[in-house]
């Protein structure tokens, strides 16, 4: 039975005995190499030294000139290897799509050369196109065929002094930046009190425009304009159709002036 359980358990093992037998044998490979490549050029050192001829120096110099230019050859050619594939390794994602003349073969180049020009012509198949009375296309014209992109909530991507607004985050900055001017206004007094301009957080901004209105900072009549204009984009039309851009220009307008005569 211990056998049996062993024979089952040695499928799972042989990639470790693998790996023991590779190492081990690779070691003794290299130790025998190391070994013979170090006899030649010892023998050689010794039948200069002790030789026949006698004593020969230049000899060893020159077998050790020559080893030691070997041996920096070696290690130039595999420091040079070793960085080469390590620079192969770390373009593996490419940082860019190889699809260029000089980075794939020609046929493939022409393949990649049709696939761009047909979706090129899908492109430009695809845009909208007013048909002239021949059935041709008309010439271009100075403003899409498609008319104007307005959607409730945000400007037009086309405007041209307030392109892709949300209009839900401006009106939300509009309370704080009332308690900034009204704060300004306290700090020029002659005895300034920070906390008479702040808003309470359980303040709305009908209430905050009222109190402001007490004090004196804020016309009555420009208040209560901007008040309404205000809770009608915030509330309602937000709630049930969306700020359009004429409403949030007249308030923006409405603001302005509210901000003027503080």
């Amino acid at each position: 039975m211990p056998a049996l359980a062993w024979l089952r358990r040695f499928p799972r093992r042989l990639p470790k005995l693998f790996t023991i037998f590779y190492s081990t044998s690779f070691t003794l490979i290299f130790i025998v190499l190391a070994v013979l490549l170090v006899i030649t050029p010892a023998d050689l050192i010794n039948q200069a030294l002790h030789g026949n001829a006698g004593r020969q120096t230049k000899n060893i110099f020159v077998i050790a000139g020559c080893y030691t230019l070997t041996l920096i050859l070696v290690v130039v050619i595999y420091v040079n290897r070793l960085y080469t594939t390590r620079q192969l390794m770390e373009d593996i994602p490419k940082r860019f799509v190889p699809i260029k003349k000089g980075d794939v073969s020609g046929r493939v180049r022409r393949r990649i050369a049709e696939g761009l020009s047909k979706g090129a012509v899908l492109a430009w198949q695809s845009k909208p196109k007013a048909r002239g009375p021949g059935g041709g296309p008309e010439p271009l014209q100075p403003h899409p065929i498609w008319g104007e992109i307005n959607h409730p909530g945000w400007s037009p991507p086309d405007s041209h002094d307030l392109p892709n607004v949300n209009y839900a985050a401006i009106m939300a900055e509009l309370p704080y930046i009332i308690e900034e001017k009204a704060a300004y206004i306290v700090s020029r007094q002659a005895s300034p009190s920070p906390e008479l301009a702040s808003r309470k957080p359980c303040m709305s901004l009908a209430r905050y425009i009222s109190y402001l209105t007490t004090l004196g900072y804020v016309d009555p009549r420009v208040g209560e304009m901007f008040v309404k204009e205000y809770e009608k984009c915030r509330f309602w039309l937000a709630e049930v159709e969306g700020v359009g851009e004429g409403q949030f220009r007249q308030l923006m307008k409405v603001f302005a002036g509210l901000l003027k005569v503080m």
